[in-house]
């Protein structure tokens, strides 16, 4: 069992749809899924709810024992991925503790990069109280193609020493995404003509995942 949890303090960032993505992506991949609902606003489960396929397990839990019933409840999978945050709470410490990777979604925006300072402070702090490592990656969401701020936002993250790699693959700004969370789907499911751009770039982001957690594993 891996535990993959996408969060942050920020809301906004677009973790459910990384979540759920990143779920279909790896349960496309052969493996079997647990999707970890830890938000309150349960909107990876109203995205399970909508959803006709049922090969996706989903639970909802929304207290700080995260890292008390993943390891029991997570067993029989081969991955659980957690969609947790918004805020700076016990949930998202808890769930920082269970990570075996966590995924820290960041928009081309100033203050995206300085709620990811905020997340990345409280990993450390995980770390030091845990006497773990904590292994982090930022994800890039919704960039624009052309747009200079993609590139200044990636500068000013790299500035810091503190700040985890970011993953080699990102996610645009495309319709696609928003449409196949209205359908219970991921792009990865929506026909060529919708989703073909969106779902070329969700198969890397799944494949940068499952290839880094493979030489996390060998470490």
């Amino acid at each position: 069992m891996k535990i993959i949890v996408i969060g942050g303090t920020k809301g906004g960032t677009g973790k459910t749809t990384i979540a759920t993505n990143l779920a279909v992506g790896l349960e496309r991949q052969g493996k079997k899924i647990l999707l970890v609902d830890a938000d309150p606003q349960a909107s990876a489960m109203a995205w399970r709810a909508l959803r006709k396929e049922d090969s996706i397990a989903a639970v909802a839990i929304t207290t700080a024992t995260l890292a008390k019933d993943i390891p029991v409840i997570g067993k029989p999978f081969d991955f659980v991925v957690i969609d947790v945050g918004g805020r700076d709470s016990a949930i998202l410490r808890s769930a920082f503790l269970t990570a075996d990777l966590v995924l820290i979604p960041v928009l081309p925006s100033p203050y995206d990069v300085w709620a990811a300072g905020d997340t990345i402070n409280i990993i450390r702090q995980a770390e030091t109280a845990m006497e773990k490592v904590i292994h982090a990656r930022i994800i890039f969401n919704r960039l624009m193609t052309g747009h200079n701020i993609s590139g200044d936002v990636m500068a000013a993250l790299g500035d810091n020493p503190e700040t985890p790699p970011y993953l080699s693959a990102h996610i645009g700004q495309r319709v696609a995404y928003p449409v196949a969370v209205a359908e219970g789907l991921s792009v990865l499911e929506l026909s060529k003509r919708t989703g073909k751009k969106a779902a070329e770039e969700m198969s890397k982001v799944v494949s940068a995942v499952a290839l880094l957690i493979d030489q996390l594993a060998d470490q």
